[in-house]
């Protein structure tokens, strides 16, 4: 239940006790709690349905949260993808998709707590305190990022497959993602809503493309994004699998950057991108909507911009930019909307 007054309700944020994602639409606002396997109502502190594991615990309700701790008892119901801040996965625990974060020197604690966790999720009745004892650790001294393992893999695969390989573009786009995404919340529009989610903002920004259609379809020259691919440790054609990689990815100090930063930008940290909302390449340098669109500053016209002549003043172009970067292929132009633009448009053209 909820306390008037002493709770806080952001549009960008669907996650409420616990860290469950809520659905108002079912018995008001906060009062629905959509675990993985069943649903909870906070003011009586019970589930709807009946617990997955009933029988292998006869002695406890099969309705109550946390043995009827409702104070001091978290539900364990399982599959936690665990990251440190610096971007490497640690390991993963039971079937909910939740990303968490784990400091450094927890890490060891946690990869032995998963191990016992384990015994408890697969319904053994050995060592079965120990094992729920291990769960309730590892949520004590990790935290919740708030957007699950596929969401959270899809923004720093795309931070890795548009970068051509430079590091201050996989810096920045994490941060650019976000800052699209809340302008186009802050902008009052009914399309976007409470009903629109980060997801909907980077598939927007994915050119509206799949997983599959942007790792193996044939667009701008190529067939799909290779480095995207090499993300996801696929071949062309293959299956697209976030989790198949995941040991691997930290191997890649690249792909290890993506996903750190991805966590800074998830977690809202001090925005390296300078308030970038979107990014392109060179192509750009060929196209007459974008000529008379983007305003390019002086520092930045570099790494192949150098030779771009602004079609109008700052005052009325749509974008300007923000930085630009040269990777070992390609180059990045980041911007952002003109002051004007946000005056005469809610979204900023977005």
């Amino acid at each position: 239940m909820q306390v008037p007054n002493r709770f806080y309700n952001g549009s960008d944020y669907r996650y409420g006790f616990q860290g469950q994602e809520k659905d108002n639409e079912i018995k008001g606002e906060g009062n629905s709690l959509n675990y993985t396997f069943r649903m909870h109502d906070p003011r009586i502190g019970r589930f709807f349905a009946i617990d997955p594991l009933a029988k292998s615990y006869p002695h406890n309700s099969p309705y109550a949260f946390a043995e009827n701790r409702v104070i001091d008892g978290i539900e364990l119901e399982g599959l936690e993808y665990f990251y440190t801040a610096s971007g490497s996965f640690i390991t993963k625990i039971g079937d909910d998709k939740q990303v968490r974060i784990v400091k450094e020197k927890d890490v060891q604690q946690l990869q032995k707590d998963a191990k016992n966790a384990e015994k408890y999720l697969s319904g053994l009745k050995s060592d079965w305190e120990i094992s729920k004892k291990a769960i309730e650790n590892s949520a004590s001294y990790t935290a919740p990022l708030g957007v699950d393992n596929t969401l959270f893999l899809r923004i720093a695969g795309l931070a890795y497959g548009e970068s051509g390989y430079s590091e201050e573009v996989i810096k920045r786009i994490p941060f650019t993602i976000i800052n699209h995404h809340t302008q186009l919340k802050n902008s009052g529009l009914k399309k976007y809503d409470e009903k629109w989610k980060l997801e909907n903002t980077v598939f927007k920004m994915r050119n509206r493309w799949s997983d599959d259609t942007y790792a193996n379809a044939f667009h701008y020259g190529a067939h799909g994004n290779g480095a995207f691919r090499k993300f996801l440790d696929i071949d062309l054609g293959g299956s697209v699998d976030f989790e198949k990689n995941s040991l691997g990815r930290n191997n890649n100090r690249l792909m290890k950057l993506a996903i750190s930063y991805t966590i800074k930008a998830i977690q809202k940290e001090a925005d390296i991108s300078e308030g970038a909302i979107g990014w392109q390449g060179l192509d750009i340098l060929n196209n007459d909507n974008w000529k008379s669109w983007l305003f390019i500053h002086d520092g930045d016209k570099t790494n192949g911009f150098g030779k771009w002549t602004n079609s109008a003043t700052l005052e009325n172009s749509i974008f300007e930019s923000t930085s630009t970067h040269k990777g070992t292929f390609g180059t990045t132009i980041f911007y952002k909307s003109t002051d004007e633009s946000l005056k005469k448009n809610p979204t900023g053209k977005l």
